[in-house]
């Protein structure tokens, strides 16, 4: 069995905490913004070496909301197996649980499941059930149909294979549809060396699939929707040298961080790719030189990332360039597993020290504003007109789904 994502082990160095359980206004109606997705390694031994790493000591930066007044966090959904990815559509709210690992190598428990923003009594409607090949690696929402990545793709012994992308119309109560490997999406598409689908992020009006390969290199794919059989266009292929470490798009251009490999240094950049199509083989660099540059985000103006270094850097440059000198945000973050921008704010998970922080587009002087802190592993962050959702990974069976005011 594979491995979960990077990020997943970090998410698992977290400390526990209980949520708010009190039932939530209604939500709103606008189309959500859905946040980039993180670099996927697959998914195996999640739980590894937790207990082995050395944590730095980082000190948290960040302004508390004011305790008498602010808006406080409440669960839509609690006593979750591990929630990972979150996406929005008017109403509802889609979570991919990755599930407790079973005794059974050829078992896993990843399932796909829905609750109204309005809130659903703790009883979420499941779209795609348990089983042995699901595991997501992330969701979006495109249109009236969610899509989801699945990274348990390999073969089972039982001769049953994992499907790479799932799909549902919405509203729905069922899923009903999965596209195998080698047939429909990628029916003109071979993944050679490449993994499954290690991610997939939308822009609201199509979807992006990401993949890692054997020997370094990534794909990234840009479908329309609607399954027509064809895989959409392929912006990259396993020949560029550059693994995917986020992933995020806006309405016109896909965007990456990741480590060129034909660098003597390999060091980090910001790449970008017209969804029609790269100009450029392999795509642009906006930003080079960079440390460690882990998850992505973007809203049109500008490009979020964060560094993945001893700073812990929250970074951010314009859509159009910044002479290779991105403005910092934020210094001293633990471990950023998700970013959402609405244009206004940017808003992200900082998964080491439990917080979910908000920061201006522009700056916010080095110091975010802490709007949930005592979370468990948050992960996973989307944004509607009024509210910030995330997930709570959890450390077993205490994961949840969390809502607050902006």
């Amino acid at each position: 069995m594979k491995r979960f994502a990077v990020f997943f082990a970090a998410i698992l160095l977290a400390s526990s905490c209980t949520p708010t359980t009190d039932t939530p206004d209604a939500g709103a109606t606008d189309a959500a913004v859905i946040p980039s997705d993180l670099r996927m390694e697959g998914i195996e031994d999640f739980a590894l070496s937790v207990t082995d790493q050395s944590i730095p000591d980082f000190t948290m930066s960040g302004t508390a909301p004011d305790s008498c007044c602010a808006a406080q966090p409440v669960a839509l959904l609690s006593g979750l197996a591990y929630p990972a990815y979150l996406a929005l559509d008017a109403t509802n709210v889609y979570v991919g649980i990755v599930g407790l690992q079973s005794s059974d190598p050829e078992q896993t428990n990843g399932e796909i499941i829905r609750c109204a923003k309005s809130g659903c009594g703790n009883a979420a409607t499941v779209i795609a059930q348990p089983g042995n090949n699901l595991i997501p690696s992330g969701l979006a929402v495109v249109g009236d149909s969610l899509y989801w990545s699945n990274s348990d793709t390999a073969p089972k012994l039982n001769g049953n294979a994992g499907y790479a992308v799932g799909y549902c119309g919405l509203p729905t109560s069922s899923h009903n549809w999965q596209i195998a490997l080698g047939t429909n999406l990628f029916g003109q598409y071979s993944w050679g060396d490449c993994n499954g689908p290690t991610s997939i992020v939308s822009n609201g009006a199509q979807f992006l699939i990401t993949t890692n390969c054997a020997g370094g290199g990534a794909t990234l794919v840009a479908n329309p929707g609607g399954l027509t059989g064809s895989i959409g266009t392929e912006l990259v292929d396993s020949r560029c040298p550059i693994d995917f470490y986020g992933v995020a798009a806006d309405a016109k251009n896909a965007y990456w961080s990741g480590v060129d490999a034909k660098q003597a240094t390999k060091g980090g950049v910001i790449m970008m790719c017209p969804l029609s199509g790269c100009t450029v083989s392999c795509g642009a660099a906006l930003v080079t030189g960079l440390s460690k540059p882990a998850v992505v985000a973007a809203d049109g103006i500008s490009v979020y990332w964060f560094d993945n270094s001893g700073a812990g850097q929250v970074l951010a440059c314009a859509v159009t360039g910044c002479a290779n000198q991105p403005r910092v945000l934020a210094s001293g973050q633990g471990y950023v597993s998700s970013f959402a921008s609405d244009g206004v704010n940017v808003y992200w998970t900082d998964t080491m020290t439990n917080k979910v922080l908000r920061c201006a587009v522009n700056g916010c002087s080095g110091n975010p504003t802490v709007i949930a802190a005592g979370q468990t592993a948050c992960a996973s962050v989307a944004l509607d007109s009024t509210s910030v959702y995330w997930v709570n990974v959890g450390t077993g069976t205490d994961g949840a789904v969390m809502r607050i005011a902006k």
